[in-house]
């Protein structure tokens, strides 16, 4: 297994790959609330993800070098500019991407699925179907003020604050593109 580093234009992942000739297909895997490139450090599933031929890019999306401290208003762009760089490398099949998202990066990972038609599959553990609050770096100050978790084009996405339940109501525009990505990942 090849582990290299990125700190490029403004990422900060791990991308672990064989040494194979054949293109890959890539799993973006990211923590929820833990800080850095929290999957990096859980060596045997991104081994065995390596071993049945696929890419996986370790990504961190706050609290490392050059990204936000907090977990408030991150930009979907910055996500965007990770699957454009993955698109662009050799030996990974561009446009077949994968996320596996655990809490807050489940959240993420379904915005992201129903913004961009390069994600293919949504792996989402413990997911909300809201926005919720962000999560400032001082954690004891969460409910002080209300920022959303994520922006997208400059602009805070609304967010749920205090409870709120999902209903499952006939959907259309993107929360049907996401049911239905989730729909074709269970038929499989």
């Amino acid at each position: 297994m090849i582990k290299k580093e990125i700190t490029e234009n403004g990422l900060i992942a791990d991308l672990f790959t064989d040494d194979s000739t054949q293109p890959e297909k890539t799993i973006v895997m990211m923590g929820g609330s833990e800080i850095g490139k929290s999957w990096s450090r859980i060596k045997k599933p991104i081994e065995i993800l390596v071993r049945q031929g696929y890419a996986v890019l370790s990504l961190a999306y706050f609290m490392a070098q050059g990204l936000l401290s907090s977990l408030e208003d991150i930009s979907i762009e910055y996500f965007e500019k990770s699957i454009s760089w993955l698109s662009a490398q050799r030996g990974i099949l561009p446009d077949e991407v994968a996320i596996l998202g655990g809490s807050k990066s489940a959240e993420v990972a379904l915005l992201l699925s129903s913004l961009f038609s390069q994600v293919k599959v949504v792996v989402a553990l413990s997911p909300s179907c809201v926005v919720w609050q962000g999560i400032p770096k001082q954690r004891f100050e969460l409910g002080k003020v209300d920022r959303s978790s994520w922006s997208y084009h400059g602009e805070s996405l609304v967010l749920i604050t205090g409870y709120s339940t999902c209903s499952y109501e006939p959907l259309d525009g993107p929360a049907l593109r996401t049911a239905k990505i989730a729909n074709d990942l269970v038929a499989e």
